[in-house]
């Protein structure tokens, strides 16, 4: 065989039909030396003992399988998983439900392009120094400066226990990854770093302790579906890190969280269009903590120019945190028609608002009783937040009727109106001269229904009231009125108003 020519696994004695063992000769072809080692198209490789692959060689798979049908578990379909000079291309890698310590491919100049693992079994990862990275790892030799992947799947695969992760796939244009199992992972379950089109669903995920599945690096355009996820989360049962944006997070179910159900944050300065956490849509995820930890949904981005914007947080459950959901440094987004139930803990609040402008607070609920002010819109190091809706919220009691259902600090101008409580201190408490329009707000209070400096301004329809006229002897009225209108009256309660015939 001539060194850097092709060598075709055919050529070998390789058949390719489904059967026939094809382990020496496929040993053999990349034995030869030959840059690419070339499978016949669409063939079924069987392999039932160790390929050793070798550095500075292409595996081009023409979409043919390489299926493993070992009589008993192998260390590794391919070893030599550390070959960091390689690429594979349309190739799918069947492990016939055996067991193997895993993968780890390294792109060089052409990339990782069209590779799938399918009903794969992946154990004893950790023992394996190649693979402290996890059971399958995909990245590029020159880390994001080097050559992007494209079209890796990893489908019906059972991974654990493994290293640091189930499966990291790195710098990678189309990252599939659905139907798969995970079990304890020192680090992530399954986590794509610095990808674009992503898609994680229907997997479950046992026993992480970073996080059961997740995203970063600037990761964009994903998709983190109808995961099952228990017992996981340093940072977060899911995580969207360091500046990924454009993605959805819907219809997961998470119990036992260990720390905030779902962690979307930002990792640091980066340029446009990651220098902030924006266009992320977090909805109809039912989130339960294992023992009151801090946040069911925790959102922050950057406390400077790259303010987050266009995060939804909406529709969600969220059961047993300390705080329902935590939103920080972000403007243009909606918190929305979420439940949470069961808040535990000191200092316990529905939603915390922190540095927040244009930001909807709407239709959220608490079932139980907060230790702090139920809804909070706070400033932070001296910035204000600015413009926000609190509108049509509820909680049962705020402190045991000894905080507001509504907090807010800064002196810029909010709106708050049809929030409801059975107990609280005031409708409204603020701690400087802002603007607050309020009406239709309801439920029993403990003190007078708007406090602190603020100017209070009633809504009636769409026209504002800033004064209340001064009281006096009454009027003679006529008796027999067609009905009441009950108005809110800034600083006093609600006032029953007669009207008549004209």
């Amino acid at each position: 065989m001539i060194a850097n020519a092709a060598a075709y696994v055919n050529d070998f004695g390789a058949k390719g039909d489904g059967t026939t063992d094809d382990t020496a000769a496929i040993q053999a072809a990349i034995n030869s030396g030959a840059r690419q080692v070339v499978f016949g198209e669409g063939g079924i490789y069987v392999i039932k003992s160790q390929i050793t692959l070798a550095s500075n060689q292409d595996l081009i798979g023409n979409g043919a399988t390489v299926r493993v049908d070992a009589a008993s578990t192998i260390q590794s379909a391919f070893y030599g998983v550390d070959i960091q000079t390689s690429n594979y291309i349309n190739l799918r890698l069947n492990c016939n439900s055996k067991t193997i310590s895993g993968f780890r491919l390294y792109a060089d100049t052409l990339g990782c392009n069209g590779v799938m693992w399918d009903s794969c079994r992946i154990s004893g990862t950790a023992v394996d120094a190649t693979l402290f990275y996890g059971g399958i790892e995909v990245a590029s030799l020159g880390g994001a400066a080097g050559t992007q992947n494209s079209d890796i799947k990893v489908v019906n695969c059972n991974f654990g226990p493994t290293g640091t992760h189930g499966c990291l796939i790195a710098y990678t244009d189309g990252v599939l990854f659905s139907g798969n199992r995970i079990a304890t992972a020192t680090n992530h379950g399954m986590e794509a770093v610095g990808c674009r089109d992503v898609i994680i669903t229907d997997n479950t995920v046992l026993n992480c302790v970073l996080s059961g599945v997740g995203v970063g690096s600037s990761t964009r355009n994903f998709t983190i579906a109808n995961n099952q996820i228990k017992n996981c989360g340093g940072d977060g049962s899911i995580t969207c890190e360091f500046n990924s944006i454009f993605g959805v997070i819907s219809n997961n179910t998470i119990y036992d969280a260990n720390t905030a159900g779902i962690n979307i944050s930002f990792g640091g300065s980066a340029s446009a269009p990651f220098n902030k956490v924006q266009g992320i849509v977090c909805e109809n995820n039912v989130i339960r903590s294992k023992a009151g930890n801090s946040a069911g949904v925790n959102f922050y981005s950057s406390t400077g120019a790259g303010l987050g914007s266009g995060v939804i947080v909406s529709n969600n459950y969220i059961d047993g945190f300390n705080v329902g959901i935590t939103y920080a440094y972000a403007n243009d987004g909606q918190i929305a028609n979420n439940s949470i139930v069961n808040l535990v803990g000191g200092g316990s609040a529905v939603i915390k608002a922190t540095l927040v402008d244009s930001v909807d607070i709407i239709n959220n609920s608490c079932n139980s009783d907060t230790s702090d002010h139920a809804y909070q819109v706070l400033t932070f190091a001296g910035t204000f937040s600015a413009r926000c809706n609190v509108v049509g919220n509820y909680a049962v009691s705020a402190g045991s009727a000894t905080k507001a259902l509504v907090y807010i600090e800064g002196p810029n101008t909010f709106q708050v109106s049809g929030n409801t409580t059975g107990g609280a201190l005031n409708f409204v408490l603020t701690n400087s001269t802002s603007t607050i329009v309020v009406s239709d707000n309801f439920g029993s209070l403990a003190a007078v229904p708007y406090a602190g400096p603020a100017t209070y301004q009633s809504q009636i329809g769409s026209s504002t009231a800033s004064t209340v006229g001064a009281a006096g002897v009454a009027s003679a009225l006529p008796a027999n009125p067609l009905g009441y209108v009950v108005v809110e009256v800034v600083g006093v309660g609600s006032a029953k108003i007669p009207y008549y015939t004209v």
